[in-house]
């Protein structure tokens, strides 16, 4: 099989082909990216198995995907997936990426005290991501979080200017 042979192949852009041709496989041959993710630990080969492994084969393997998951989405897929196996899985999102964890629990349909939410808005003002914090602050129903952030929006607007200025161009 051609894909198997790619994901073998000692150049990362024969393999990162594997991956999509795995990826595209209407039946993905998920034997072959588990064996490619010890050899290699690429990045795309994280992703799909996060993708693709059946949650009881992914939850062990969650704290040597961690690492290359660097994007707040697939960290909210894979904690979206572990909480089918474990109900408690995204309280350790909290600390890793507090966006994806109100993210994750609004998915769930689980919310978070008032205070939890405006703190981390609070530490969150300048992320590039706060529409989705805010979506996700709606959707558990926390309206007075809402309204503060409202009476908020010219301070936060200018936390989140300067973070924008900051940025390296």
């Amino acid at each position: 099989m051609i894909q198997k042979t790619f994901l073998r192949s000692r150049f990362v852009g024969i393999r990162r082909r594997g991956y999509k041709l795995v990826d595209k496989d209407k039946v993905p041959d998920v034997s072959a990216i588990v064996a490619a993710w010890p050899e290699w630990g690429d990045p795309e080969c994280a992703w799909l198995l996060v993708k693709l492994l059946p949650v009881a084969d992914l939850a062990p393997m969650k704290a040597e995907l961690l690492p290359s998951l660097d994007e707040g989405w697939k960290l909210s897929k894979l904690f979206l997936r572990l909480a089918e196996l474990d109900a408690d899985a995204p309280d350790e999102l909290e600390r890793l990426d507090s966006i994806s964890y109100c993210y994750v629990l609004a998915k769930l349909g689980r919310a978070i005290p008032n205070e939890k939410a405006m703190s981390i808005v609070e530490q969150s003002a300048g992320d590039e991501r706060f529409g989705l914090l805010v979506w996700s602050i709606g959707k558990m129903g926390l309206w007075e979080v809402l309204v503060w952030i409202q009476q908020r929006l010219p301070e936060l607007e200018e936390r989140r200017f300067a973070a924008l200025m900051q940025l390296d161009v």
